[in-house]
This record gives C-alpha cells, structure tokens and sequence, in this order.
C-alpha cells in the first residue's frame, strides 16, 4: 500500500463514489471540490486508489474526513487510516459523523478521536 498526497482532481473516484456520496450527502451535481487550503491523501494498492483523506485547513482549526471505498474497507481501512493521519499538518483535528453513522464513531476512536459536541444529528470529534 502506497499513502502519498493527491490532487481535487484524483481524488474524484472515491469522493464521487455513489456509495460514499450518498453516506455523505453529496448533491448530485458533482461539487466541484476545494483546492485552497485542503490536502488530499490517496491510499493506493497496485497503482489502485481505494481511499481519500481530506484535511481542510480553516481559521483556526482543521477538519478532516476519511473515505475508503467498500470493498476495501474491511482489509485497509485502519492502516491506511492510521498512515494517513501521520501527514495532517495540524496537531489538532476535528471530524463531524452524523449520528446515525455509528459504524464511522467506533472506527474514529479508534483512532483517538474524542467526542467534544454531540449535536442534533451529528457529532463533533477531535484528535489531538
């Protein structure tokens, strides 16, 4: 497994992915995504991109947002996860998961995130 910063562009397989783009919320229209102040981290196995980390740098903070295609979530998801997080360039990140996403809170303590807000229908988490 190869983890290594990609562009908007190549990360576009995975974050348009129809399975991932409706656990998003994605509107249909294909947004086109950021390219100031974000990084993409590409997870590739034989030259295959099956995962994206998104960090977007804010004000202030900085978020981030896995995304590891079905299928080959079960066998790579932790360890590409766990590659990707070491390139963020902020000590601190947050994530939102929407409540009825258990599965992705279980899988973000894993990693250390620690709930810090629960809201109406997502929750805020932080690592760091």
């Amino acid at each position: 497994m190869i983890v290594k910063e990609i562009t908007s562009n190549q990360s576009e397989s995975v974050l348009f992915d129809s399975e991932i783009a409706e656990r998003i919320e994605m509107p249909d229209n294909r947004p086109e995504l950021p390219t100031d102040n974000v990084d993409y981290i590409g997870g590739f196995v034989k030259g295959f991109l099956f995962g994206v980390v998104i960090f977007i740098y804010r004000n202030g903070f900085t978020t981030c947002h896995i995304n590891v295609l079905k299928k080959y979530r079960a066998k790579y998801s932790v360890s590409f996860a766990k590659k990707a997080l070491k390139l963020r360039k902020s000590k601190i990140v947050y994530t939102n998961i929407p409540e009825k996403f258990k599965d992705v809170a279980r899988f973000a303590k894993f990693f250390g995130f620690d709930l810090v807000k629960k809201m109406k229908n997502e929750n805020i988490y932080r690592l760091g």
